[in-house]
């Protein structure tokens, strides 16, 4: 069983629906955790329809973990999803899942594409296409073990302060 998670805002951009719909499609066994943090109220009753619409028994619904949590709280996991569908400048939460050493599945769009290395460290699938994150998730199983193996922990504040501070001293 492929275990699955995704953390985040539970809002229509997020493409939370995507990651819902897709889990229908795949047919491989596949559990997913959402660890959602609540939409705002005016996207609320949107949001809680669409979810109720495509209920889905291989999802569960969990409350959002502490930011110190994060990086534990994934490492439980096989890959996370960031099924985003408009553009993510420099999702905090891909740097979270490397630093827990599990592969993303994302959305092929903006920082999410840029930080996730197609087949090396992910799988990339085209933001809003449930099939096409179903054929990635589908994939998942004979891929992970070398997916794994090839995420590289994000180097931290601590490291680069510390080049910065080499090269300032280089130049006196």
């Amino acid at each position: 069983m492929t275990r699955l998670c995704f953390l985040g805002r539970v809002a229509p951009e997020k493409g939370i629906d995507v990651l819902l719909r897709a889990l229908r499609l795949v047919k491989t066994r596949v559990e997913l955790d959402i660890y959602g943090i609540k939409p705002d109220r005016e996207s609320e009753k949107d949001m809680e329809y669409m979810i109720s619409d495509l209920g889905n028994a291989r999802a569960r619904w969990l409350e959002p973990v502490k930011p110190e949590e994060v990086v534990e709280t994934i490492r439980k996991y096989d890959a996370l999803v960031v099924p985003s569908v408009w553009l993510e400048t420099g999702p905090l939460v891909v740097l979270e899942a490397f630093a827990a050493g599990v592969p993303v599945i994302g959305s092929r769009l903006g920082g999410i594409a840029e930080m996730v290395n197609e087949g090396v460290d992910g799988l990339l699938f085209h933001p809003g296409d449930a099939a096409d994150l179903a054929e990635k998730l589908g994939q998942l199983p004979e891929k992970l073990v070398s997916l794994k193996k090839s995420v590289k922990v994000p180097r931290t504040i601590h490291d680069v302060a510390q080049d910065h501070l080499k090269i300032y001293r280089s130049l006196k």
